[in-house]
């Protein structure tokens, strides 16, 4: 292999793969990693699990907590963009039924801000239909 070595390119995934499982130093380990995150990856489980069996329990223990709160924040995040669309809707709404009726007392503005989205529907379809702030009320206590 010796005289075939300026043939080999070292960017190739095989190659790189090669001399990762033929590393003989954690300079060659640490230089492959940079180039390929997959390597990298390898590289940090094969990490672990040369650790004790305590310390591979803590680094476990730590991936799962990073995985869960991963997941809750990016539960979080939908459900805080549920809630804006849902606010920007009832704005939305309120706009439309001032422009149509005129100003809305600051109670049902209210109740329309706190309204579920299947009332924010119904007064969404409602809107071209309704002439009196009752009429909204109503709408409203319907659901």
């Amino acid at each position: 292999m010796g005289r075939y070595k300026q043939y080999i390119n070292k960017k190739d995934p095989i190659i790189q793969w090669m001399m990762f499982i033929n590393a003989e130093s954690k300079e060659v380990l640490e230089m492959l990693s940079k180039d390929v995150p997959e390597i990298e990856k390898s590289t940090d489980i094969l990490e672990v699990m040369s650790k004790s069996e305590k310390q591979r329990m803590v680094y476990e223990a730590r991936e799962a907590y990073l995985h869960d709160m991963s997941t809750y924040l990016e539960e979080a995040e939908e459900r805080g963009l549920e809630k804006g669309i849902e606010k920007g809707r009832a704005e939305t709404i309120i706009k439309l039924y001032t422009k149509k009726i005129g100003k809305l007392p600051p109670k049902l503005q209210e109740s329309i801000r706190n309204a579920s989205p299947s009332t924010l529907d119904l007064l969404e379809e409602k809107v071209f239909d309704t002439e009196t702030i009752e009429e909204i009320s109503e709408l409203i206590e319907k659901e």
